[in-house]
């Protein structure tokens, strides 16, 4: 099913305050894995419910051959390696309140 942009941008916010509405972290610790059977998808893909030690609720999903081994990677790395990250499957959402974006400079 394709959607346009905009249906695509309501869809995808509709989904993601689902998601905080349920509260997810509070049931399910970060080291909690879920293996999901996704049509068109050659590989399972794992996913990780994010926030239960009290840092960017949100979730992360691994896809592809790697999927399970760069979850466990991540799970084994130090808090603060950006690398374990950076060179997984990993697509990371996560939600913070407005008041924690901080602001950016103008662009010029």
């Amino acid at each position: 099913m394709a959607l346009s942009g905009s249906r695509l941008c309501r869809e995808t916010v509709k989904a993601a305050l689902a998601f905080h509405g349920r509260r997810l972290w509070e049931e399910f610790e970060d080291s909690d894995v879920f293996a999901l059977r996704v049509p068109g998808e050659p590989h399972l893909v794992f996913a990780s419910i994010l926030g239960a030690l009290g840092i960017d609720e949100g979730l992360a999903l691994f896809r592809g051959e790697t999927a399970f081994q760069d979850y466990l990677r991540i799970l084994e790395s130090d808090d603060d390696d950006e690398d374990a990250i950076r060179q997984s499957s990993a697509i990371m959402f996560t939600m913070v309140g407005l008041e924690h974006i901080p602001r950016l400079p103008p662009p010029f």
